[in-house]
């Protein structure tokens, strides 16, 4: 494997795979849907993935994924729904996520998460249903969405969420259902959504 750079749909599929071996992956571009509803897989190699620009759908729909390492994804542009339905990930590490643009349902359906780590999202511009109903992540705070222009049902069944203290949304544009059914959030901040358009049931149902 150490040469190749595509990995798309490579274990796509694989219900029945419970481990993953560490393999080289240094050269590897694009993951899309590589481990893909791979749904018996528990836990994860610290692969070497650094060289990888597309991780959309990558992780999508593995069910039973209780960890995932701390790799560098550093050079990672596209993570549409790369981790969504993980439903039994209960935390996501510090990842360097630093150079992704397209988050869209990027953790769509994570209910076990409680912990997410990742500060550094400055280049994401969509976060469209990024953390839509996970419903057992009680804090968001400190993480930079300053380019985001899509939070669209964004933290829509964050139902555990009582702490959202983030530092700039002044670019956004679309808000609709973003903290819909936010009903343990007691607080919202001041903060500076001027270029908004879309507010429809924004905050329905913080009850």
């Amino acid at each position: 494997f150490s040469q190749k750079k595509n990995y798309y749909e490579c274990w796509y599929n694989c219900s029945k795979l419970t481990s993953f071996p560490l393999i080289n992956t240094a050269n590897g571009t694009n993951f899309n849907y590589a481990w893909g509803y791979c749904s018996k897989l528990t836990d994860f190699p610290a692969l070497d993935l650094s060289a990888g620009t597309n991780f959309s759908y990558a992780w999508d729909n593995c069910k039973a994924l209780t960890t995932f390492p701390e790799v560098n994804l550093s050079a990672g542009t596209n993570f549409n729904r790369a981790w969504a339905e993980c439903k039994s990930l209960t935390e996501l590490p510090a990842l360097n996520l630093s150079s992704g643009i397209d988050f869209t349902a990027a953790w769509y359906n994570c209910n076990a998460l409680t912990t997410f780590l990742p500060t550094d999202l400055s280049a994401g511009t969509d976060f469209s249903s990024a953390w839509r109903n996970c419903s057992s992540l009680t804090d968001f705070s400190n993480k930079n969405l300053s380019k985001g222009t899509n939070f669209s049902n964004a933290w829509y069944g964050c139902s555990a969420m009582t702490n959202f203290l983030t530092s700039d949304l002044s670019a956004g544009i679309y808000f609709g259902s973003a903290w819909r059914g936010c009903s343990s959030l007691t607080e919202f901040p001041a903060l500076n959504m001027s270029s908004g358009t879309d507010f429809s049931n924004a905050w329905y149902g913080c009850n």
